[in-house]
């Protein structure tokens, strides 16, 4: 007698909402990994300012709730109308570190 393979009867709806939850789930974890961003509490003050230069730009976490984009010169400001005003953070071995600038808005002048 042949043997005949038989699909366990499960509602579409059921597989539907199975994939749904396991890729909504890959996106989560996807995203908490995007949004992590270096902590200058971890590092040295050498590293923090060395990651800076490296990349230019960099948006580091400053404190608990706290974060900050650090540039290394005024080719990484968004517009021509800010300057650059040095910028400290505080590192595992200096609490008031030199990282690096942030771009700040020109004043206006008014007369």
């Amino acid at each position: 007698m042949e043997q005949v393979f038989t699909w366990r009867k499960t509602p579409p709806i059921r597989w539907l909402t199975a994939a749904m939850i396991v890729a909504a789930q890959g996106f989560l974890i996807e995203g908490a990994n995007a949004q992590a961003r270096p902590d200058t509490r971890t590092m040295t003050c050498l590293e923090a300012r060395t990651l800076v230069q490296s990349r230019g730009a960099a948006v580091l976490t400053t404190g608990q709730f706290t974060f900050e984009r650090f540039v290394a010169n005024g080719r990484y400001c968004v517009s021509n109308t800010q300057i650059l005003q040095r910028a400290f953070a505080p590192t595992k071995d200096n609490a008031s570190c030199t990282i690096g600038f942030v771009c700040q808005e020109r004043p206006v002048n008014r007369r």
